[in-house]
């Protein structure tokens, strides 16, 4: 097995990207690929170094001598080794070329993202302004009932107790009307809460732990 085809197994057998083996040994993700498609050799410090790393043998390295692992993988032909180097290596190119498409339609689809974050922000603002109005009409209208309930008990102690009776019956009836809005506005908020909590714990899942990750 030549040197870098050693190189390029012992770094996948230790999960380290080509960008990440080349941070470790101070040089550049294009030296480690030219060492692992044989263009290029690391010299004699490099390969101390790049031993260290791939936790082998300066021998094992270079092939003269095998670990039991080492036995074991030289059973995977040429062809799969081949196919998993180029896959990488397309994959790259790939994320290379998704930065660029990013880079360019960022004027597209940065504008398509404010189009929807405030349209979703007008809607929360509706129901909000519902919610409100909600209970501002119950306000009032609980605001009508003790008016009309203390007028009537007022007017039921002068010679006009029959304008007392029919207020205190409206404030009673406003009484009555207020309770039932009560429940009305309490449900509204109830539910518009739950959309908010749930809008702002889908937002949490989808944009904050992806930056985490």
């Amino acid at each position: 097995m030549s040197l870098g085809k050693n190189i390029f197994k012992l770094r996948k057998k230790n999960g380290l990207s080509q960008e990440q083996l080349g941070d470790k040994l101070n040089v550049t993700r294009q030296t480690i690929s030219n060492w692992e498609i044989g263009e290029t050799s690391p010299n004699s410090e490099q390969l101390k170094k790049l031993s260290k790393e791939l936790k082998v043998s300066i021998d094992e390295l270079l092939d003269n001598v095998y670990s039991t692992d080492l036995r074991k993988e030289e059973s995977i032909s040429k062809e799969t080794t081949s196919k998993e180097y180029k896959q990488e290596e397309t994959q790259k190119k790939l994320n290379i070329w998704q930065i660029v498409l990013l880079i360019l339609g960022s004027p597209l689809w940065f504008s398509l993202l404010i189009a929807v974050i405030s349209i979703i922000a007008s809607m929360y603002l509706v129901l909000w302004a519902i919610m409100i109005s909600f209970w501002a009409v119950f306000a009032s209208i609980i605001s009508v009932a003790l008016s009309m309930i203390l007028a009537g008990i007022a007017f039921a102690f002068t010679n006009i107790k029959l304008t007392g009776l029919v207020m205190i019956s409206i404030g009673i009836f406003c009484t009555g009307l207020s309770i039932l809005l009560f429940f009305a506005c309490k449900s509204v908020t109830k539910v518009i809460l739950s959309l908010t909590k749930e809008s702002i714990k889908w937002t949490k899942n989808r944009f904050l732990k992806r930056e985490v990750m």
